[in-house]
């Protein structure tokens, strides 16, 4: 998080947390100014994810 900060990323899109168990636990949401996605395959049911 502070290499994003000191780069001001303001959106984060991130993969490899795979399985049901593992995405569950995983962030997704705003996190001190940053918006964090999980776009794993499995994790959005292999329907692409709208990048805008």
């Amino acid at each position: 998080m502070s290499v994003l900060r000191e780069y001001g990323i303001k959106k984060c899109f991130y993969g490899h947390i795979h399985g049901g168990n593992a995405a569950k636990r995983a962030f997704i949401g705003n996190y001190d100014g940053i918006d964090l996605r999980l776009v794993s395959c499995d994790h959005l049911r292999f329907i692409p994810l709208a990048i805008i």
